[in-house]
């Protein structure tokens, strides 16, 4: 796989980690639930680019003008959803992802979709993961702390990033096949603690890949690391989807799975979202 990657500048219970999950991965699904967005298509799939882009975004610094700016071009259903957050930092990350998304559409699609008079179609499977309606292009958000990450392809995809955390045993116990404990507990502590956390990020982008989320028990495959596959406990079935999976900046792992060969992972600076104001 052709990888371009740049790099920018930049104790609690197993219990209380699982809810975490869960939350986070119906705030990453539920939560484009764009009801407003109109009505964008691309009936003809040979002129998207083919190509998986992965882009992500730092938002810790955003300034109180830049957020007017992007929270103006947000659709009326992101920012009634951007109010209920008591934190700052969650009501940026609701209106940016939404304009990380739109970015990484116009790479693929060369169409702008930032301003507000230009929308989108959405639609949604039976476990509520939402997809472009023209059905051409598909997409993946994640976000951790100040870090957002979007993936687009025409193909499934599926994207997660997580801080580097301590690896649970409890939690490794419940959630790892005894490979993939061995592999975390070969590690030296700190290295112990990457490799739970790629190893979280690779099994969260899966089951967002195939679009059943949490329905799926992280137990039910297991992670093949040293030759990228995702392998299935039940049919022993192989998948070749993971795509990539790094400490893409320092303390965060990211994790994409797809079928796409074609890579294009890049840091966005929050300037790059301004272009078409």
């Amino acid at each position: 796989m052709k990888f371009i990657h740049t790099i920018g500048e930049s104790g609690r219970t197993c219990k209380n980690t699982l809810n975490l999950l869960k939350y986070k991965f119906l705030m990453g699904w539920l939560a484009l639930n764009f009801t407003d967005l109109g009505n964008v298509y691309w009936d003809n799939k040979e002129t998207l680019e083919d190509k998986l882009i992965v882009n992500y975004l730092n938002v810790s610094n955003i300034n109180a003008d830049d957020m007017y700016i992007l929270y103006d071009a947000a659709s009326d259903e992101r920012k009634q959803k951007s109010k209920i957050y008591k934190r700052k930092i969650d009501a940026d990350i609701c209106i940016c992802s939404e304009s990380l998304l739109k970015y990484t559409i116009k790479e693929i699609t060369g169409k702008s979709l930032i301003k507000k008079d230009i929308s989108i179609a959405y639609e949604y499977n039976e476990f509520g993961k939402p997809y472009l309606k023209s059905n051409n292009l598909f997409f993946n958000i994640s976000h951790s702390s100040e870090w957002i990450a979007v993936v687009c392809d025409l193909a499934e995809v599926g994207i997660d990033i997580e801080r580097i955390r301590p690896a649970e045993p409890r939690m490794i116990c419940r959630l790892f096949s005894d490979e993939e404990i061995g592999y975390i507990n070969s590690g030296l502590c700190s290295e112990r603690h990457r490799r739970f956390t790629k190893l979280w990020t690779i099994k969260e982008s899966y089951v967002k890949y195939i679009g059943t989320g949490l329905l799926t028990s992280l137990k039910s495959f297991r992670v093949d690391v040293s030759n990228k596959r995702i392998i299935d406990l039940c049919d022993t079935d192989n998948y070749d989807v993971i795509k990539y999976s790094k400490e893409t900046v320092p303390n965060y792992y990211m994790s994409v799975c797809s079928k796409n060969e074609q890579a294009l992972i890049k840091e966005i600076k929050l300037e790059d979202l301004f272009m078409d104001f």
